[in-house]
């Protein structure tokens, strides 16, 4: 994984080695070498919560598309910063 700016690369020959439809098992694999840590239970979670990785129902089985798991990935990590004092702060809520 490398910072362009401050958009995250990652090897697309690894990317690329898995099929375009993933199972659960083959995502948590993916992001697991993509950024270091990833399980079943947390996309399991993360479907229930609405807040992970788009994916797919056949049946009961359910698919992640390869793509769209890395976009998220890619999303979540955000920009890189050098302090906390870089990190915009949220607004005050009344």
């Amino acid at each position: 994984m490398t910072h362009d700016e401050n958009r995250v690369t990652f090897d697309q020959a690894l990317i690329e080695s898995y099929p375009a439809l993933l199972s659960e098992r083959q995502a948590s694999e993916l992001q697991r070498k993509l950024v270091g840590f990833g399980a079943e239970q947390t996309l399991r979670i993360q479907r229930v919560n609405g807040c992970g990785a788009p994916f797919r129902k056949l049946g009961r089985a359910v698919r992640y598309e390869r793509d769209a798991l890395v976009e998220h990935l890619r999303q979540r990590l955000g920009r890189r910063f050098r302090s906390t004092s870089e990190y915009p702060r949220e607004s005050a809520k009344a």
